[in-house]
């Protein structure tokens, strides 16, 4: 049997003056879950110190990726003892660095004040986009609740009259769509992929990889959606990187704009389905 995956390193700015790298492996859904981290190694140091260790012996396919770093690719496994062993270092990697950088701790803490945040104003009337991104809740920015959308944590709906109030799970009404720039972690777009005349792009949001979906020539949705296998979602995408890949626009246009609304919904995976198939639609 055999156990493919991804292994993606990009840069993700400074922390405290030292580089900051974002790691990612990106398994299929029957592999196992992704697994994604930030580190202050650099992917020499990783190499040398866990990826080496575990990983060159086995046969990969170097990733043709923009922005992403050596030793990024596709990895195939044929044993599953190998595989596991790796999988169980990584999984300790991602333990131990989320534990010294805490910027997944921060996010979430920061993701937990927007939830309370959505709840006490939703008391009296439904939250809009258009008031988050307006700044008018302090808490509240819309990179981070995407994550907060996808996961279930906060419901968006068209209209005010289906924006029931719970006090448990907030209500927010896309009453527009969101720039792109808005959400993503920067204005670089790390590949694209074509299909029945459709692009894609794979962007990261609060360093989570996510897919962008053409629609129309400027709006677009975000995948993957709640309920999705994410692992699964993002990793099918990579596969087709090496089939229907096109040369990526260098960044991202000021007018590109994502529709929050029909991303949380089956139509979006229903389309996202469509362009990984090459179903035209």
């Amino acid at each position: 049997m055999q156990h493919p995956f991804f292994l993606l390193i990009l840069k993700a700015g400074m922390l405290k003056n030292k580089n900051l790298y974002n790691y990612n492996m990106v398994y299929p859904a029957d592999q196992g879950a992704s697994i994604q981290y930030f580190s202050n190694r650099t992917p020499e140091k990783f190499w040398t110190q866990i990826g080496g260790k575990f990983l060159q012996d086995f046969e990969y396919t170097k990733s043709r990726i923009n922005y992403f770093l050596n030793p990024s690719g596709h990895y195939i496994m044929k044993d599953s003892q190998d595989f596991l062993d790796s999988y169980g270092a990584f999984t300790r990697e991602l333990e131990s660095e989320d534990e010294r950088i805490e910027i997944k701790s921060i996010t979430i803490n920061r993701q937990a004040a927007c939830v309370e945040e959505l709840r006490h104003a939703g008391r009296g009337r439904a939250v809009s986009i258009s008031s988050i991104l307006d700044g008018r809740l302090a808490q509240c920015k819309i990179n981070l609740m995407i994550e907060l959308i996808h996961s279930g944590q906060i419901r968006i709906r068209k209209s005010e009259s289906d924006c029931t109030y719970d006090p448990q799970i907030p209500c927010i009404i896309a009453d527009k769509t969101v720039p792109i720039l808005t959400i993503a972690d920067d204005f670089r777009i790390l590949a694209s992929a074509r299909s029945q005349g459709k692009k894609a792009y794979l962007i990261t949001v609060a360093g989570t990889l996510k897919v962008i979906l053409q629609q129309s020539e400027k709006q677009h949705i975000i995948i993957p959606r709640l309920g999705d296998q994410q692992s699964n979602a993002i990793y099918e995408f990579l596969v087709m990187l090496s089939k229907h890949r096109v040369p990526s626009d260098p960044v991202l246009q000021q007018s590109d704009v994502v529709d929050l609304y029909t991303s949380a919904t089956s139509d979006a995976a229903l389309l996202y389905r469509y362009f990984i198939d090459g179903v035209n639609y």
